[in-house]
């Protein structure tokens, strides 16, 4: 079987040392649920990873995905431009998802073939676990973005990556990039709200359960409450792993500044 599982992390660039440096230790949780992860990722022989980031170019009505032989990027819109990356990309897997999304109609948009979708950088919602997922093993990688489309086409278009990444000949694992609450304290970016923290009490129970198809049963009022970016992410990991035998284990969450981070895998049995 060529998908591994999946993993759900958050993408703080506080969690880089050069840019965390003195403060990483108020983020010592993340940093020690990261770099756990990256060595049980690397444990599962996995050669590619299929990402989704909320941070990556986004249309309404369309998913899109990057499909360049190499993908590239850095921190510079946080101050640090000399932190770069450079990855391989990957043609085939997104041709045949493109295809499988074009039969079950499924908006989805190569990045590159239209004059408004051409900017194949990475953001930092892949930069940031990507830097510690390489510490490990390289991997090749295939980014695809959020859309505004309804939490129900997120999960569609997982159970089709799911079932490309099956029936794939190399050892694949689906990363769910997001952050969970952005409202736990008085002091969060986007102000306090109970319910930031009642939201990622239920993300967290829902994810140690292992049925992340209860995703789809959180309430709009909550998830509007909460202030998320993460969901649509977590969502379409739900639809890659829907018909999968797996065991779920989190490995760290925190909220330090307000916002929620969680760190888990989900590996196939």
């Amino acid at each position: 079987m060529a998908l591994t599982g999946g993993i759900i992390v958050p993408h703080p660039p506080i969690i880089i040392p050069d840019i965390g440096e003195d403060r990483l230790a108020e983020v010592s949780a993340t940093v020690n649920g990261m770099q756990r992860l990256a060595g049980d990722t690397a444990a599962t022989g996995a050669d590619v990873i299929v990402a989704i980031s909320p941070h990556s170019p986004m249309a309404y009505d369309s998913f899109l995905i990057k499909s360049k032989p190499r993908l590239s990027g850095s921190f510079s819109l946080f101050g640090y431009p000399d932190l770069l990356f450079n990855v391989r990309g990957d043609e085939e897997l997104p041709k045949a998802i493109i295809a499988a999304c074009d039969v079950a109609n499924i908006p989805i948009t190569k990045i590159g073939e239209s004059t408004l979708f051409v900017d194949n950088h990475l953001d930092h919602g892949i930069l940031v676990p990507l830097f510690y997922l390489r510490q490990k093993r390289d991997y090749s990688l295939v980014s695809v973005s959020i859309s505004s489309l309804p939490l129900e086409i997120h999960f569609a278009l997982g159970e089709i990556i799911g079932e490309i990444c099956r029936q794939a000949k190399r050892r694949i694992t689906f990363m769910a990039s997001g952050d969970l609450s952005h409202r736990l304290s008085v002091d969060a970016p986007a102000g306090y709200s109970p319910r930031g923290v009642e939201f990622d009490r239920i993300i967290c129970d829902i994810v140690a359960a292992g049925d992340l198809k209860e995703l789809l049963n959180i309430g709009q009022d909550l998830i509007e409450a909460a202030g998320e970016c993460g969901l649509r992410s977590l969502v379409t990991l739900a639809g890659v792993m829907n018909s999968q035998d797996y065991k779920t284990d989190i490995l760290s969450y925190e909220g330090p500044f307000g916002v929620g981070y969680m760190v888990a895998e989900l590996l196939i049995k």
